[in-house]
């Protein structure tokens, strides 16, 4: 699609720390980086470590910010590329189908206009925000000039042509309008004729938080090299990373997945069941029932899964993974109340099934998942029939 040229950020070295999908950590300066594979260099020697075991890599300078650095510099351009990356930029201008970046952080950049989805030159909140997220989701067979009106976003639909530093040239209805730049808060681009894109196999975010999704990735010297999902190809310097996330690829959440199916049977029968009722005690990803994070075992976890008896929920798997991993246990809520039995099912076969109780410590699982195409859960009653009995699944993730 177009190689982006990146000028040197910075001469110095990063060392890098690597962070495995079990919870290690390890520390060392990058001898190799590919889509397979990273290598360190640590006080223990050379480690190499699969990319599909971590879940991510982060970057530090050898040499700290010099006294009195200036102020890291604003954005006045967000950058969305037609893959979902993101890059920051101080300035923003293109013609002849090609647009040019100067780079939040240092940096100059050219791009074909085809591989960008819209260029936003405010920031958002609140209404505006919501406004935008619904401009952006509405037809793009034609390109859109967004222009703000008594505090609200409104659109044009119509042709995008050269944007300068103070005018934007947009064509509608056979006319080619001069638009001043102050007046407009957003570009979009149509998305006819777009390829797919490819598989990501990490996502790089520098310094400055511009973040690429990158379809390939390969150390040369000091430099990343990467191609994005998108098809476009673009050198980094290692001195202006700050991470990358292998964890899209290697890990889905539960909690990010929509169930194929979810019903909740309350103890005496679902004859009439209330609307309140199956509200409060429908399943609820990365959220306890008071709206609060997982809690078990005096640790809050972020990610998860809550479920009340009785709950049956399967999830179609979109990829093909060989672990799931989580940690069970009543949410610290209800403790030492709830007694209830779990039993996860893959295609129809059952993988794990115990009871759990209010007075059981928190029970780590993994289980072999390989081949599976399905996973259903079901939270049945207990001892004592319904009484709180929420379960939390922990950090419920699948693992490739």
């Amino acid at each position: 699609m177009g190689l982006l040229i990146l000028t040197a950020l910075l001469a110095a070295t990063p060392s890098a720390q690597v962070q495995t999908l079990d919870g290690d950590s390890v520390a060392g300066q990058l001898v190799r980086l590919a889509n397979e594979s990273v290598v360190l260099e640590t006080a223990e020697g050379p480690r190499e470590f699969a990319t599909k075991q971590l879940a991510g890599m982060s970057f530090s300078m050898s040499a700290p910010a010099a006294p009195g650095a200036p102020a890291a510099e604003q954005p006045a351009a967000w950058v969305t590329l037609a893959d979902g990356s993101l890059l920051l930029a101080k300035t923003y201008t293109a013609s002849d189908s090609q647009a040019r970046l100067a780079l939040v952080g240092g940096g100059n950049i050219e791009i074909p206009t085809r591989a960008i989805d819209n260029v936003r030159f405010r920031e958002h909140a609140g209404p505006l925000a919501d406004q935008w997220a619904e401009i952006v989701k509405s037809d793009r067979s034609t390109d859109s000039l967004v222009v703000r009106k008594n505090d609200a976003l409104d659109f044009l639909s119509g042709m995008l042509r050269d944007v300068a530093d103070d005018i934007v040239k947009f064509e509608l209805d056979g006319d080619t309008l001069r638009v001043k730049r102050s007046k407009v808060d957003g570009l979009l681009y149509n998305d006819s004729g777009r390829p797919a894109a490819g598989i990501s196999h990490g996502v790089v975010t520098d310094a400055a938080g511009s973040r690429l999704r990158a379809e390939s990735l390969e150390l040369d010297g000091d430099m990343l090299r990467l191609r994005t999902t998108g098809g476009v190809t673009l050198a980094r310097p290692l001195a202006g990373l700050a991470r990358i996330d292998f964890s899209p690829s290697n890990v889905k959440y539960l909690g990010d997945l929509e169930p194929e199916s979810s019903h909740w049977t309350p103890y005496l029968g679902d004859a009439n069941v209330s609307l309140a009722a199956a509200e409060f005690f429908r399943a609820r990803a990365d959220r306890s029932p008071d709206g609060g994070p997982l809690r078990v075992g005096g640790k809050d976890y972020a990610k998860g899964l809550t479920l009340h008896s009785r709950t049956e929920i399967s999830y179609r798997l979109p990829e093909k993974f060989h672990l799931f991993r989580a940690v069970l246990g009543i949410d610290d809520r209800l403790r030492p109340g709830g007694n209830l039995r779990l039993v996860i099912l893959g295609d129809e076969r059952t993988l794990f099934e115990q009871t759990l109780s209010g007075k059981d410590a928190p029970r780590p699982v993994e289980l072999d998942i390989t081949g599976i195409n399905r996973l259903k859960f079901l939270v049945d009653f207990g001892d004592d029939m319904d009484v709180g009995d929420w379960l939390d699944l922990c950090e419920a993730r699948m693992l490739k």
